[in-house]
């Protein structure tokens, strides 16, 4: 593998990479934000209006609703201005998002600005991962194009600790910085290659390769190495309809839809989402305070994520130890929830490391 500091220059597209990685380091802030907020929210201890249980529930909800509706959308406005500008452009929506969190002046608007960081933050989901493997080397592709996932964790654990050692105002402005953050740091990096490529712009193309790459480095031969895959990949495109016909291609359809669909059904997004309520409902507050205890389930779930993006000789096995751990982690919720009227006490340890499992 490449090393770090192999060649001169050759750190760019790490640098590059991380601060690409920032704006899905906001939408993890996004999502960490509603377990620490819940009772100030609904406790009508910092906006001043009622919010039921439900209706927190719906406004967290929006944030995954709105990610959601923009995720396809991104992926081709990507192709047409670019990948640097789209991510550049949604910050100040995504800033406007987090100030009506600040200040809702009801409900709906509360619902509203989680809504409007969703629709934002599913921009970056897609496109940060697309910019990352473009800038990068053939060697490094494995672990460059995890950055955005890395972060993603990163942003819930950073929004965890806030909300553990701070009241809701601060806990806002925390989550509200993250996003100018992005900006005054991304702005200086370089269009990806690929899209200029794409748009047929060679000295663009080989300019931002040149930075990347670092000026010792053949830039051009990675160019006409690059357009040369580009080249083959829409030619096969000619015949995809064609391929997707196949056997083969309906079973790794069905393989990769199972697999997606087990990610986002497990419970593991309401685990996060909801964790200092479930630990304030298992009374499981024997060693320390709900809010602070959901920071080693932030910092688990972690080093879950930088595990999983190792290079193992068997990802199979990965995926089936994963699958075994999260089965672990529902069954033993389900038997402290059911035991713990008539064994409390002796239970109380039990939820935080079943949610290690997770």
């Amino acid at each position: 593998m490449s090393s770090f500091w192999d060649r001169p220059g050759g750190h760019n597209q790490y640098i590059a990479a991380v601060l690409a990685s920032l704006s899905v380091f906001n939408f993890g802030v996004t999502i960490g934000w509603s377990a620490p907020s819940v009772f100030a929210v609904t406790d009508k201890k910092y906006y001043g209006f009622a919010v039921r249980l439900t209706e927190y529930g719906w406004a967290c909800a929006m944030a995954n609703l709105g990610c959601s509706l923009t995720m396809v959308p991104a992926a081709a406005l990507a192709n047409c201005i670019g990948r640097k500008l789209i991510m550049l452009l949604v910050v100040p929506p995504y800033i406007a998002g987090w100030v009506l969190t600040m200040y809702p002046f009801n409900m709906y608007l509360l619902m509203f600005s989680r809504l409007l960081q969703g629709l934002c933050a599913g921009c970056y989901t897609i496109i940060a991962s697309v910019y990352c493997v473009e800038i990068s080397q053939v060697e490094v592709k494995p672990y460059i194009g995890n950055f955005p996932l890395i972060f993603y964790y990163l942003g819930i654990l950073y929004a965890y600790i806030l909300g553990a050692f701070n009241n809701m105002r601060y806990l806002n402005y925390g989550c509200a910085v993250t996003p100018a953050v992005f900006l005054l740091t991304f702005v200086w990096m370089p269009e990806s290659p690929v899209y200029y490529m794409l748009k047929n712009k060679k000295m663009k193309a080989i300019g931002s390769l040149q930075w990347l790459r670092g000026k010792h480095m053949d830039a051009a031969r990675e160019y006409d190495d690059i357009m040369g895959a580009i080249e083959r990949l829409r030619d096969n495109n000619k015949f995809s309809c064609q391929k997707l016909r196949r056997l083969a291609s309906a079973k790794a359809i069905i393989i990769c839809t199972i697999m997606v669909a087990f990610k986002n059904l497990c419970g593991s997004i309401a685990i996060i989402m909801y964790s200092t309520l479930m630990l304030d409902a298992a009374d499981s507050q024997i060693f320390m305070d709900s809010k602070v205890s959901i920071i080693f389930i932030g910092i688990s779930v972690l080093i879950s994520t930088l595990i999983s993006v190792h290079k193992f000789d068997s990802r199979r096995t990965l995926m089936i130890w994963s699958i075994i751990m999260v089965a672990l982690n529902c069954a033993l919720q389900s038997i402290y929830f059911q035991m713990k009227d008539n064994y409390v006490h002796s239970l109380q340890w039990l939820p935080i490391p079943s949610h290690f499992c997770a």
